[in-house]
């Protein structure tokens, strides 16, 4: 992410789905400070999405999910999706608990692209899962505790199932989410 591979990162754009940089390494290619504010963020996803202009996947469009630690993410669509979706340990969240940054961002990826492929390319709900599954990942030092469940019961993550954490999350910043919808899609 330097100054001198924007022409490259931009050339490859066309071919892309999505585009998930962290704030700090985008603004690399700009030779920018880390933005702070969530303007800021916003005005540096825009440099990226004139150039995202493939649509074949899922009819979605392509875009930006801008990383952004505690602020969460910001996504930018060429269908015209512009729209933040909060961290998951947020000032909202009651139970608050960041142990350790360490590999937050490729596990929003990764639950990114599970819920980007699982619902068809539905921004919201993949950055949902994204958020959720970062969540998990900076709890505590090194892997979550996964509690496999054989009696019925949903499977566990740290203590909580997937459901619970979905069902907190809508609740605790308010998101226009259908916890139901979502949990069916998923």
């Amino acid at each position: 992410c330097l100054p001198e591979n924007l022409k490259d990162c931009l050339s490859v754009l066309p071919n892309l789905n999505v585009l998930t940089p962290n704030a700090e390494e985008a603004a690399r290619f700009f030779s920018q400070p880390e933005p702070v504010t969530k303007k800021q963020h916003e005005e540096l996803a825009a440099k990226f999405i004139s150039n995202l202009t493939n649509d074949f996947q899922f009819q979605t469009g392509s875009g930006i999910v801008l990383r952004s630690g505690a602020l969460g993410c910001f996504i930018l669509t060429s269908k015209g999706i512009n729209e933040w979706i909060p961290a998951y340990h947020n000032e909202n969240n009651p139970k608050r608990s960041v142990i350790d940054p360490t590999g937050g961002g490729n596990t929003f990826i990764g639950g990114f692209t599970t819920g980007f492929v699982m619902s068809e390319g539905d921004w919201r709900i993949a950055a949902l899962c994204g958020n959720i599954a970062a969540g998990i990942a900076i709890e505590q030092i090194g892997m979550p505790v996964f509690k496999f469940r054989k009696d019925g019961e949903e499977d566990e993550w740290n203590g909580k199932s997937f459901k619970q954490r979905v069902e907190d999350y809508i609740d605790w910043n308010k998101l226009d989410f259908d916890v139901d919808e979502v949990l069916r899609v998923l």
